[in-house]
Order: structure tokens, then C-alpha cells, then sequence
């Protein structure tokens, strides 16, 4: 498994767990891994925001906010320092978005 070294990191085992899921359901169910994707992005997004963007935010807050203002918000660009990442973030969010709703499409 391709996500196997991050299981000796407790502190993000949710990211783990996110990844895993989505590696084993991409050929079987592959709405179900996008949806795992979706949930490893937001994971990281907002560890991003309460490690290193803005650390006096609350979870809700951050629960609270779409992840497209997370990611699309100047300081969280600042931090991440490169546009073409932040495109990525952005691809990646209306992939997956479309993956899990395949009605919107």
C-alpha cells in the first residue's frame, strides 16, 4: 500500500486512514474513493490552517468554512506560495466533488 508510512505518525492517523480507503476503493467503488480524497484534502487543509496559517482558529471554524475559501483564501495562498498547487488543491476539490455527486456533473 502506497500509504502505509504514514500509520507510524498517531497524529495523523486520519489522514491514513482517508488515503488507505481511497487506494483500496478507486477500481471497486471508485465515488467512495473520491470521496476519501475529498476527506484527506480538507484534513490537510485544515492542518495547514490551524499548524502554520492561522493557529488561533478554531476547529469549528475551520468545520465551519467551505473548503474552497479555505484554500482560496490569500493567507492559506501565502502560505502555500505556489500557484500551480493551489490549482491542484482546487482540481482536486472539484474531482472529487464530482466524484461523490455524480449528479452534478
Amino acid at each position: 500500500m502506497w500509504f502505509d508510512f504514514l500509520k507510524k505518525y498517531s497524529q495523523i492517523l486520519p489522514l491514513y486512514y482517508y488515503c488507505k480507503n481511497a487506494e483500496e476503493t478507486v477500481d471497486s467503488f471508485p465515488p467512495g474513493s473520491g470521496g476519501s480524497i475529498r476527506n484527506a484534502l480538507e484534513y490537510t487543509v485544515k492542518i495547514f490552517w490551524k499548524l502554520k496559517v492561522e493557529p488561533t482558529i478554531t476547529i469549528e471554524e475551520l468545520d465551519n468554512t467551505k473548503l474552497f475559501n479555505l484554500i482560496d483564501d490569500y493567507k492559506f495562498k501565502k502560505f502555500i506560495n505556489s500557484a500551480s498547487l493551489i490549482n491542484i488543491y482546487h482540481n482536486v476539490r472539484i474531482l472529487t466533488n464530482k466524484a461523490d455527486h455524480p449528479s452534478l456533473s
